[in-house]
C-alpha cells in the first residue's frame, strides 16, 4: 500500500496511525487542518465548557486528584515552593531538589511520625510540611527539613534549640502526672 498523497510505500515505521498517509504527509496535513480550523475549535471548546460547566469542573477535580495521588512528591514540592515564594521567602531550592528530598523523607525529622504523602490536608497532623530550621526568610537545602504538620505548628517560629527546650520544660512539668487523671 502506498501513501495517498506522495505515493511512497507505507511500512509500519512510516505509516501514520491507521491512515493511508505516511507520517510526513500526515504531519503536513495536520498542521494545515489546525491552522484552518483553529478559531472554530476555540469557539467549540468555549461553548462546550459553558454548556457543561459542572461536568468540566468535575473532570478537572478528578484529574487533579488522580495526578496528586500518582505524583505526590512532585505536587507537594510545587505547591510548597509556590506558597513560600508567594509569602515573600527567598527560595533557593529547585522543585526537583525538594522533590528528591521529599522522596527520601518518609518520617518526620522531629517526632518520627510516618508522613502521609497521599492525604495531604491542612487538618491531617501527619501531612508533610517544609520547616525552616533557622526560621530565616531564606529557604535552601541546608536550612530546610520536612516535618509533620503537628510538629511544624507546635514549633511555629521557634528555632530548633528553643523548641527542644520548650518540649523539655513541658515534659518536666508533667513528669509526675498521673495520666489517668483528668486535668
Amino acid at each position: 500500500m502506498n501513501c495517498s498523497k506522495c505515493g511512497v510505500e507505507l511500512t509500519p515505521e512510516n505509516k501514520a496511525w491507521n491512515l493511508i498517509r505516511c507520517k510526513p504527509c500526515h504531519a503536513k496535513w495536520s498542521a494545515g487542518y489546525y491552522q484552518a480550523h483553529h478559531e472554530e475549535k476555540l469557539v467549540y471548546a468555549k461553548n462546550y465548557r459553558a454548556a457543561n460547566r459542572d461536568k468540566v469542573l468535575e473532570s478537572k477535580r478528578n484529574w487533579s486528584r488522580h495526578y496528586s495521588r500518582t505524583y505526590p512528591y512532585k505536587c507537594w514540592a510545587r505547591v510548597t515552593l509556590t506558597n513560600h515564594k508567594t509569602n515573600g521567602f527567598d527560595v533557593r531550592l529547585t522543585r526537583s531538589e525538594l522533590e528528591t528530598l521529599a522522596r527520601k523523607t518518609t518520617n518526620c525529622h522531629i517526632c518520627g511520625t510516618q508522613l502521609d504523602w497521599i492525604n495531604r490536608t491542612k487538618t491531617n497532623p501527619s501531612s508533610p510540611t517544609l520547616d525552616r530550621v533557622d526560621n530565616s526568610k531564606i529557604i535552601s537545602k541546608a536550612t530546610s527539613q520536612i516535618v509533620c504538620l503537628r510538629c511544624n505548628m507546635a514549633k511555629c517560629n521557634m528555632k530548633m534549640k528553643k523548641f527542644i527546650d520548650y518540649c523539655e520544660m513541658v515534659a518536666t512539668k508533667f513528669a509526675n502526672l498521673d495520666y489517668d487523671m483528668e486535668i
